[in-house]
């Protein structure tokens, strides 16, 4: 027979001496079991309170692991790492309110879209790796789109119009969002002539042929026109 000989209370569990083991539980257990004073327990209730030992032990910790958001799906995998899933957990957590995958979406679009500026491609993606396939309503699509296109353009003035727009779009592509019917021109007259400048003080040992060469191939790598760099390369 199975003596439990004593109880003890520490912090927020309980401390049971039993055959005098010493094994911490939550109040649940207490409670379920009546667990409150000194007395035998028979090897069938013991079986019982060693599982709901391990079913209270595996939900609080999915709990504390809900003091962030998480996807019902990144609970399970929690647990499943731990080597402690329990379908009846997940059911508890779901009953309890403390998993929802609907107003998990919701919060992480409003979050994603008005902080981050991510597209409504890029924030499917990322929900679809949490484990969750549901549809939504993205906000402020054209507003979002110009807020990315005016900081992209701001922070580029430096770029010819060709790369410019290529990276804008790759840009917004990355972003989640779809590419840019509008083409945006930078003053790739007064560009080139920096660049220019700038490959000439770098190249300064090389002349003649060797020279344009190694400029043209520096200028159409930067995302020049061809006719352009031509165009200036002839003035040398």
């Amino acid at each position: 027979m199975i003596e439990l000989k004593d109880i003890k209370k520490k912090k927020d569990k309980y401390i049971l001496n039993i055959n005098d083991n010493e094994i911490e539980v939550f109040e649940e257990v207490i409670i379920k079991f009546m667990l409150l004073k000194k007395r035998e327990i028979d090897d069938n209730e013991y079986k019982e309170i060693l599982d709901y030992i391990k079913y209270t032990d595996s939900l609080h910790l999915a709990i504390t692991y809900l003091k962030k958001p998480r996807t019902t799906y990144e609970v399970k995998k929690y647990l499943k790492d731990l080597k402690l899933y329990d379908e009846k957990i997940i059911k508890k957590l779901l009953d309890m309110g403390l998993l929802n995958d609907r107003i998990y979406t919701d919060m992480y679009v409003d979050y994603q879209s008005r902080i981050n500026l991510k597209g409504p491609k890029l924030i499917k993606k990322e929900l679809e790796i949490k484990g969750v396939h549901l549809d939504f309503e993205y906000p402020n699509y054209e507003e979002n789109v110009k807020k990315i296109i005016d900081r992209y353009l701001k922070n580029n003035k430096d770029k010819p119009t060709k790369m410019l727009n290529y990276g804008l779009n790759n840009y917004l592509i990355a972003k989640g969002f779809d590419k840019c019917d509008e083409y945006f021109y930078n003053e790739d007259r007064e560009l080139i002539k920096k660049d220019i400048d700038k490959l000439l003080i770098k190249n300064k040992k090389l002349e003649g042929y060797k020279l344009k060469q190694k400029l043209y191939t520096s200028l159409i790598n930067k995302g020049y026109e061809s006719s352009l760099i031509n165009e200036f390369i002839d003035k040398l």
